[in-house]
Formats: C-alpha cells, sequence, structure tokens
C-alpha cells in the first residue's frame, strides 16, 4: 500500500474534510499548528512500509507539495533514485511551488533553464551550483577524486571557514551539497574516504585556527547546530553522515579519522565559548564565568570586554554586587581583571 491507502482516513478527514472552504493560507497555518507532527510520523512510517521509493514520493509530493515540499524535497535530494523521480515529477508541479527554502529555489531555479526537463542530472546539478556557490574551478572540482590531489576538500574547507561570518545561509546549503556529493561518491571513491576525510577535516581545523590567530571569531558552532537541525529531517534510507555532520562512535572510518573528528568536534565547542553573548549577564555572573576553571584565554577576553562595555555604559554594580565578586576566587588573571575592576570604580577599600 502506498502513503494515501495507508491513511485514507486521516487524510480525507482532516485535509479535505475539515479545511474545505479555507484558502491555501488558512490551510497552511492549520496544518502547521494541528497536523504536521502527526503527519510526519505517518510519512516516515509509509516510507519504512513501502517497497517503490519512486511511487512513494510522487504520490506524498501530489498530497502534501503546499505543506510539506521542502522536509519532502531534502530526503528526495538524499534518496538513491533522486534523478530517476525528479524526471518522472511534472514540471508543472515544481512551478507552484513557492519556498523559501535555499535548497529548493536553487534546484527550481536550475531545472527551469534545462531545455529538457527529463535530462536532469544529479551530478550535472551538483557541479553547477557547487562551482557557483563556492568558486571553485572546474579543473578542481574534476581532480577532487585524485588520491594525491586534495585541493578541492583544502579549499572547500577554507572557504567553508572564511564564509561563515558573512554567509552562514550560503554555507550550509554548500555543506548540504557536499553532504550529497559524498555519499553518492560523486569523485570520491569509497575506498578513499578515509583519508579523503582525515584530510578535509584537518584543512577545517587548519583553517579554522588561522582565523582565530588573526582574531577573527568563527562562529563554527551556529553553523553546524543549524546544519544538523536540517539534517535531523532526513528519513530515507540511503544518507548517512560525513565528515561534516559525524557524531558517530564507531571505527568505520578508523582511529586516525575519529581522532581528527574529535578535534574538530572540540574546535566547536571553544567556537560555542567564543561566541556566546554576555549581554544579559550581571557584574556578578560575568565574574563568575571568568572564574570558571576550564575557560579559554579567548573567552576571557570576550567576558573582560563585556565587563569594561557595561562600566562604559555607565551600568553600575550594586553594592551586594561589589561584596559578591570581592569573595569570588579565580586565577592571577581573574585577580588581575578584579583589581583593574575595583581600580576603575575607585573601590580601592575592597582591595
Amino acid at each position: 500500500m502506498g502513503f494515501y491507502e495507508e491513511n485514507k482516513n486521516f487524510i480525507n478527514q482532516r485535509f479535505y474534510s475539515e479545511m474545505k472552504g479555507l484558502d491555501l493560507s488558512a490551510k497552511t497555518e492549520n496544518y502547521r499548528s494541528k497536523l504536521k507532527a502527526d503527519t510526519r510520523k505517518r510519512l516516515i512510517n509509509s516510507y519504512n512500509n513501502c517497497n517503490n521509493s519512486k511511487a512513494f514520493f510522487i504520490e506524498c509530493l501530489e498530497i502534501l507539495q503546499h505543506y510539506e515540499f521542502s522536509f519532502l524535497f531534502i530526503n528526495l535530494f538524499f534518496e538513491e533514485n533522486f534523478e530517476d523521480i525528479v524526471v518522472l515529477l511534472e514540471q508543472t508541479k515544481f512551478n507552484e511551488i513557492n519556498s523559501n527554502d535555499l535548497l529548493v529555489m536553487r534546484f527550481l531555479n536550475y531545472i527551469n533553464k534545462l531545455k529538457d526537463f527529463r535530462e536532469f542530472k544529479t551530478e550535472e546539478f551538483l557541479k553547477s551550483e557547487f562551482l557557483d556557490v563556492v568558486g571553485i574551478e572546474e579543473t578542481v572540482w574534476i581532480n577532487k577524486s585524485n588520491l594525491s590531489n586534495n585541493k578541492f576538500l583544502k579549499t572547500y574547507a577554507e572557504w567553508v571557514i572564511n564564509s561563515l561570518n558573512e554567509s552562514e545561509d550560503i554555507v550550509i546549503y554548500s555543506a548540504i551539497l557536499f553532504n550529497k556529493i559524498w555519499i553518492d561518491d560523486i569523485g570520491f571513491v569509497s575506498d578513499h574516504k578515509t583519508s579523503k576525510a582525515i584530510i578535509f577535516l584537518h584543512s577545517l581545523i587548519q583553517s579554522f585556527d588561522n582565523e582565530i590567530h588573526k582574531n577573527n571569531f568563527i562562529n563554527i558552532n551556529s553553523f553546524y547546530e543549524k546544519l544538523n537541525i536540517i539534517l535531523d529531517e532526513v528519513f530515507v534510507s540511503g544518507y548517512f553522515s560525513t565528515p561534516l555532520t559525524d557524531n558517530s562512535i564507531d571505527d568505520f572510518y578508523g582511529t586516525g579519522y575519529y581522532e581528527k573528528l574529535k578535534i574538530f568536534k572540540e574546535k566547536i565547542f571553544f567556537s560555542k565559548n567564543l561566541n556566546e553573548s554576555y549581554d544579559d549577564y550581571s557584574y556578578c555572573e560575568l565574574f563568575l564565568k571568568l572564574a570558571e576553571s576550564d575557560i579559554d584565554a579567548l573567552s576571557k577576553q570576550n567576558i573582560t570586554s563585556q565587563i569594561y562595555l557595561k562600566l562604559d555604559s555607565t551600568i553600575l554594580p550594586t553594592e551586594d554586587e561589589l561584596n559578591s565578586i570581592n569573595v569570588i576566587m579565580g586565577d592571577n588573571f581573574f585577580k588581575k581583571k578584579k583589581i583593574e575592576f575595583f581600580s576603575k570604580l575607585y573601590r580601592f577599600e575592597l582591595l
């Protein structure tokens, strides 16, 4: 049975009878507030039970195109039969889609430029988009499968880090493309993936460290969290994590890979601390944070800057705050900053 047959009563009652007479905007709002969670569970169950993914996606897109096109499309994108399914869909259906999802928008833009919709090729789409978004030269793309030529991975890793603060959405989109490229073995021979993965992670780590040394605080944590939120919605059987999104602890890639992955995850955690906002912290909370034993040097600078910013904006600590700060203990850096703080306030009796 297909999705409709398995959920006939639910669809007829909740989508057709109950929403009869509503305009599309009202229907969409009703779906989001009342039907979304249940429908997604039914979609996943139906997919797991089906033996024909082509029929599943064609049917579900027909029924739910105005409600769940982006959700279905990212799963279709990572489906093994993506290319075969796309050419079976009616091109007119895509023209009816109104979405602000970057993957959907750029895909629609791409296929609308094709002379013949049925000539769609996944690899050509990925190549066109990746070269356009990342700016990688075609020769670099062609040579990415060469074991001794790692310019593609190194160039992309450097671009990711350098572009995050200005174009996070575009970088996230490129990462979705990269995951598809990696999973489908487009230019990456399976036998070489471990060494390629290690090189890619090393390049990300190196690029991140280079920017930190220039005092450029790259929020890779925000990118990583948002990317994983999107990819957590993928339920198709052919999907698996890549070096950009790997949370596994097995030994599929080998020890060297997981050592690099651990370092990369440490950089993400470091980025989270580095980019944490202290705007709403009180003086006492800021000094308590500054006194933590495991806080890194750049985070200390970030917190210290916030303390001075509060002082410069004439936000003064209360007597209770001053007394609380005075009893907080910390390392030599903390002691120095506490002395500077009291001195700026001319509270020398607290030194």
